[in-house]
């Protein structure tokens, strides 16, 4: 591909095989077709910023795309010099994902077009339920509601308390939104199993693990199913803007963090609590989504049982005083406890 200016680029597609592990800068949308170019990180000015190239139906990758407001961002393997963007993709997570950042005041028309978009588009359409869907950004206008939306269990009444696990967040004005795995009021119940599963307790500590690599600060309960212990204030306090949210439901709540504002950061963090709570239910993804879906959690799987180093174990020495060493013969923890 020749290295020609980038001031704007046609409809049609472009290909190479010339192919160079190489940040590639970023694209916005304009109009009439036209795609302005601006330096990224990696780019030097005086070089001809390149355009990127897409195929209509994909596959994108591995091009990294972040489609939110148009922003397309090439992070690996790409193409040098000028080429045509075909169409920037975007997705139903995505646009969820910042709804979900803003906080309040939520979108016109509410947020149930935008959940009910992810049926069809990242799972399959069969797993949607008008009832597993509520909104309730509305409280908002009141002076005792926590508005809230989300996804829970179908077979619950169309409005009204609710029970079983379900993935939800609650919108602010000033913090943006917090992001919760939390128990209807009505209790456990249709979700027994789920809630007291071993898996799923595991699972959902990895999450921890998984977020905080992102530097999400992710608070989770040790047993999701016991409804009599609520969020402790130490991991309240690090949740500013949230305090009628643990007042009204501290007890219900089992795993929690505020999604960042940023859209691109925002993405990730909504992802992980959908694409976990989708693994429970037994959702599955559209094929489009299968990469995505498979690298999450095969990551998740990675952090379920932690290798802590030595060093690890001298902290929690230093700060609990003692540590059990468990594992099969032959493992180390003779060499370890020395």
């Amino acid at each position: 591909m020749g290295g020609s200016d980038c001031s704007h680029a046609t409809a049609s597609t472009c290909a190479s095989s010339n192919r160079q592990g190489i940040l590639l800068g970023v694209a916005r949308v304009g109009s009439e077709g036209q795609v302005p170019c601006d330096p990224a990180r990696g780019w030097t000015p005086d070089e001809p910023v390149p355009e990127v190239a897409l195929p209509r139906d994909g596959p994108y990758p591995p091009i990294h795309v972040w489609p939110a407001s148009g922003l397309l961002v090439c992070e690996s393997a790409a193409f040098r010099g000028s080429c045509t963007l075909d169409q920037v993709p975007t997705d139903s997570l995505t646009e969820l994902a910042k709804v979900v950042a803003q906080g309040l005041p939520g979108p016109n028309g509410g947020l149930r077009q935008y959940i009910d978009a992810l049926f069809g588009d990242r799972y399959q359409k069969r797993y949607h339920a008008a009832t597993a869907v509520r909104d309730a950004y509305a409280l908002a206008d009141g002076d005792e509601g926590v508005p809230y939306a989300g996804i829970i269990h179908p077979d619950n009444p169309p409005s009204g308390p609710y029970g079983g696990t379900s993935v939800v967040w609650f919108p602010s004005r000033e913090s943006g939104s917090l992001i919760d795995f939390g128990i209807g009021t009505r209790g456990l119940a249709p979700d027994e199993g789920i809630l007291t599963r071993p898996g799923h307790k595991r699972r959902v500590t990895a999450l921890r693990r998984y977020l905080a690599r992102m530097g999400v600060e992710t608070w989770v309960k040790h047993d999701p199913s016991a409804l009599g212990t609520s969020v402790p204030k130490t991991a309240r306090d690090k949740y500013p803007g949230y305090e009628h949210v643990f007042k009204r439901y501290g007890a219900e709540l089992y795993a929690c963090a505020v999604v960042p504002r940023e859209p691109e950061k925002a993405r990730p963090v909504v992802q992980a609590f959908l694409d976990l709570y989708a693994y429970e239910r037994g959702w599955s993804v559209m094929k489009a989504c299968e990469h995505e879906y498979d690298t999450f959690h095969e990551k998740l799987r990675g952090d379920i049982f932690a290798a802590p180093t030595t060093d690890d174990v001298h902290h929690l020495l230093r700060s609990r005083r003692f540590v059990v060493l468990q594992g099969p013969p032959g493992t180390g923890k003779d060499a370890d406890g020395r």
